[in-house]
């Protein structure tokens, strides 16, 4: 297989692999800056907030930032938005975001939505099920910060309630594409009397707002779950994988004492090297096809690191 022709998110898309993830740049990284995702916009006047370890003043960093404290589910980024709001502010004041898919959607076919979700803990005074994606032709604005009048084509279960405020849950969701759709729109399409809501502890506001990470769109009903349901032990050791990119040899190096082993992947999630090692560890990667691929570092409680390496 050429691996020039994968892409590689956070989850592994490849064009020729059996399963492909629709959605670009879904996890939210930025090349350019440190206040945009690449790709992904706001489509109305409600603007979501962009989060990024490299915004160091506070209010949009991570982990902690100004609605609350939060890892990135993977890479150095999420995004956060309005779900419900009440008080002094407009009521019914809604958040999205936007991105054209990498390729249309079949008419007639099934497909699987998943994302990964976080429930601010400064912010929110309230949980909510009120979570969906509106799928369009072309790209639509709205010249308001209101909720999109037009009817959602994927929606979260009614009752599956996101409460949770330390770590993330993935949601699910399933649709049949009856337009060769090309954009995707996520977040709240409901007024405030359709919008569930439930209160929890906490939080300074009555409202909820939902940090969101790692998208997944796919024909392959398991791809979503089987590709990015690991979630990463958030741990205080620092992990540094250098040259990236390499040619024939990476080094890793893990604060701690502990047996850790990395793994790397090819784009077909298939195993391509292997090798335990304590504090640090110098791969042999002349066997390596050039391209990108993805890793993982373990330790004995799960998966410490993941992301992306290339190989000039």
């Amino acid at each position: 297989m050429n691996k020039l022709s994968c892409l590689i998110v956070m989850f592994i898309t490849c064009g020729v692999c059996d399963a492909q993830n629709l959605i670009p740049n879904a996890d939210f990284e930025s090349t350019a800056n440190c206040i945009n995702a690449d790709l992904w916009i706001s489509p109305s006047l409600g603007t979501p907030d962009y989060y990024n370890v490299c915004n160091t003043g506070g209010l949009w960093g991570v982990p902690s930032n100004y609605n609350g404290f939060e890892y990135p589910h993977s890479g150095n980024a999420y995004f956060g938005f309005l779900i419900k709001n009440s008080g002094a502010i407009t009521v019914e004041w809604r958040e999205y975001i936007q991105v054209q898919l990498l390729n249309p959607l079949i008419v007639g076919n099934t497909y699987y939505l998943g994302m990964f979700l976080s429930l601010a803990d400064d912010q929110s005074q309230y949980g909510s099920d009120a979570i969906g994606a509106l799928f369009t032709t072309v790209p639509v604005f709205q010249n308001d910060n209101l909720h999109f009048v037009q009817i959602p084509q994927a929606l979260n279960q009614p009752g599956n309630f996101i409460i949770n405020k330390n770590g993330w849950v993935q949601i699910m969701m399933s649709f049949i594409a009856d337009s060769a759709y090309s954009y995707i729109t996520i977040g709240n399409f409901f007024d405030d009397a359709n919008t569930g809501y439930v209160p929890v502890s906490g939080g300074s506001w009555p409202r909820a707002y939902f940090y969101i990470d790692d998208v997944c769109l796919s024909s392959d009903s398991a791809f979503c779950i089987s590709t990015v349901g690991i979630t990463e032990v958030k741990e205080s050791n620092e992990i540094s994988l250098f040259p990236n990119p390499f040619q024939d040899n990476l080094k890793i190096t893990l604060n701690n004492n502990e047996i850790n082993t990395v793994i790397i992947y090819d784009c077909t999630s298939r195993e391509i090297l292997k090798q335990k090692f304590i504090s640090s560890v110098s791969l042999n990667t002349e066997q390596l096809a050039k391209g990108m691929d993805l890793y993982e570092v373990r330790n004995k409680n799960g998966v410490i690191k993941k992301g992306k390496v290339v190989k000039d």
